[in-house]
């Protein structure tokens, strides 16, 4: 028996850090298939060593409602249901060729590129995938932001005022569904400071020798280390499943005690 037991699961975003460590764990816990995406389609060696015959991946960019449909379309027709969907894909901004980070530095249209990636493509997901998550006895979304949702940032301004928006994204997605008698709950992930790919460069500087960086940073984090992508894949798994049955527009904050923090007195 497993928490996912018989279960379908799309995730987007998931061929890296918290959506990959989350299809692992899915599989771990016995979901009936689970459906990894990416933008391009691409696998690359460690996907492969994940794929087996409970696992396939799709081509999926989510800003794009007609990838959405043409993926719901695919799932009903194969399975006939959609039991869990993790809207995990998102980018801070700062890869972009026009980089999204201050108020001042960020354009018109990378600000629309993060909102894009990171709030539209929660919209369309949730959106194309409720009538058929509407079939099941019980189905479950979780929506992955940020803390930067709450606290703000200087440098990523984009970035954090679509996380923001999930919440309250995500909060009427939960009533919605109830409002229409559907068994869909709608629940948000907040993690921070996460050892994903998005902290490479970081990583890069301390095996250059530069250990300051890095440990400047973890000592600002009440449990003095980083968290890992597996950390935040058990929340999103509990959310998945039938344990959290009662659990709807709700948000679980994953920081190692960060936001608990008063940094004035530390």
């Amino acid at each position: 028996m497993g928490k996912l037991d018989n279960k379908v699961v799309l995730i987007t975003g998931s061929t890296s850090g918290i959506g990959l460590a989350s299809a692992k764990l899915a599989l771990k816990e016995k979901a009936a298939r689970v459906i990894i995406s990416n933008q391009k389609g691409i696998i690359n060696q460690e996907i492969t060593r994940l794929m087996g015959d409970n696992c396939e991946l799709i081509k999926l960019d989510v800003q794009s409602e007609i990838d959405w449909e043409e993926a719901i379309n695919l799932i009903d027709s194969k399975y006939g249901r959609l039991d869990v969907l993790i809207n995990n894909a998102g980018i801070t901004g700062t890869k972009l060729k026009n980089q999204a980070l201050g108020l001042e530095e960020t354009s018109f249209e990378s600000w629309k590129e993060v909102l894009g990636v990171n709030l539209d493509g929660i919209f369309l997901g949730c959106k194309a995938a409720m009538k058929l998550m509407a079939k099941s006895e019980q189905s479950s979304i979780i929506n992955v932001g940020s803390r930067s949702g709450i606290s703000g940032r200087h440098d990523r301004i984009a970035y954090a005022s679509s996380k923001a928006a999930i919440a309250a994204l995500t909060k009427s997605i939960a009533i919605y569904a109830t409002s229409k008698n559907y068994n869909v709950r709608c629940n948000l992930v907040l993690p921070s400071t996460i050892l994903t790919p998005m902290w490479e460069p970081l990583l890069e500087e301390k095996e250059n020798g530069n250990f300051e960086l890095p440990e400047k940073y973890s000592e600002k984090i009440p449990m003095k280390r980083f968290g890992k992508p597996e950390e935040v894949a058990h929340a999103i798994i509990f959310l998945a499943s039938d344990e959290s049955s009662y659990i709807t527009g709700a948000e679980i904050i994953i920081d190692g005690g960060t936001s608990a923090c008063d940094s004035l007195r530390n």
